[in-house]
């Protein structure tokens, strides 16, 4: 489940009748991946945690095996404080250290996204993605624990 919009990306999907249903049953290993930026007049100041309290909420109960989230932001971040779309870098937290669910690492792409001109919700879009290689990797790793 993840990375998206809290409210307007992940939970609409899991409103649709059965959806979480069918996840709270599936013996399938399931993994959450944290945003890197909260939203804000969303979901400023959560933490990861919080993040998947609300997900708990709305699929019934935690059932996240694993929580990917980012540990690390490349050089190219260090401007992120001058969009105020952007939000703030998504805290982990103190749970991380007691919950081996939570597995931080470096996912965050050193890339900033380009828009484009005919974007007509370009000076709002967060310009900061996770690295689709980065986060391959690390999906993969908790697979096979």
């Amino acid at each position: 489940v993840g990375p998206g919009n809290l409210f307007s990306s992940i939970l609409p999907n899991l409103l649709v009748r059965g959806v979480s249903y069918a996840i709270r049953r599936s013996k399938a290993k399931k993994i959450y991946i944290a945003n890197l930026f909260t939203q804000p007049g969303h979901t400023d100041h959560f933490t990861v945690l919080e993040f998947v309290r609300v997900l708990a909420s709305y699929i019934g109960e935690d059932v996240f095996d694993h929580i990917i989230y980012n540990n690390r932001f490349p050089d190219s971040f260090s401007n992120a404080g001058a969009n105020a779309s952007v939000g703030a870098p998504v805290a982990s937290g103190v749970f991380a250290k007691k919950d081996k669910r939570f597995i931080g690492r470096s996912v965050a792409s050193s890339l900033i996204r380009r828009t484009s001109a005919s974007d007509p919700i370009a000076r709002i879009r967060n310009p900061f993605l996770h690295d689709p290689l980065k986060l391959g990797k690390v999906i993969w790793e908790v697979a096979r624990l």
